[in-house]
C-alpha cells in the first residue's frame, strides 16, 4: 500500500497493483467496519468497480480495475482541492495502520 500522485495530479492510496474481486471487497469491509462509511453508489462492471462513499465529509471512490489494481482517490478526480487531497493522506493514516 502507497500514497501517490496520478498521473492527473491528484493524491491517491494504491492499495495493490495486483488483485482479485475478493481483494476489493476485503477492503470495502475493511472501510466501512474501521470507518464506518456507507457506500452511496456502487458501480459494478465486468472487470470494473467504484464504490462512492464519504470520508469526513468529502466524497471518495474505492476502486477496483483487473489491470491497475485497488485504488482510493477523491471522487472529483483532477478537480479535487488541496483540502480533499490532504483528506487523502488523513484516510492513508487509517487505513494503513489496519
Amino acid at each position: 500500500m502507497r500514497l501517490e500522485q496520478s498521473e492527473y495530479g491528484y493524491t491517491q492510496i494504491v492499495i495493490s497493483d495486483n488483485c482479485e474481486f475478493d481483494d476489493f471487497y476485503s477492503y470495502a469491509d475493511l472501510l466501512k467496519n474501521k470507518l464506518q462509511v456507507n457506500y452511496l453508489n456502487r458501480l459494478d462492471d465486468f472487470d470494473t468497480l467504484y464504490w462512492t462513499f464519504l470520508f469526513d465529509g468529502t466524497s471518495f471512490d474505492l476502486s477496483y480495475n483487473v489491470f491497475l489494481g485497488i485504488n482510493i482517490y477523491p471522487s472529483k478526480g483532477f478537480r479535487s482541492s488541496a483540502e480533499e487531497n490532504e483528506l487523502v493522506k488523513k484516510l492513508f493514516e487509517v487505513v494503513s495502520q489496519s
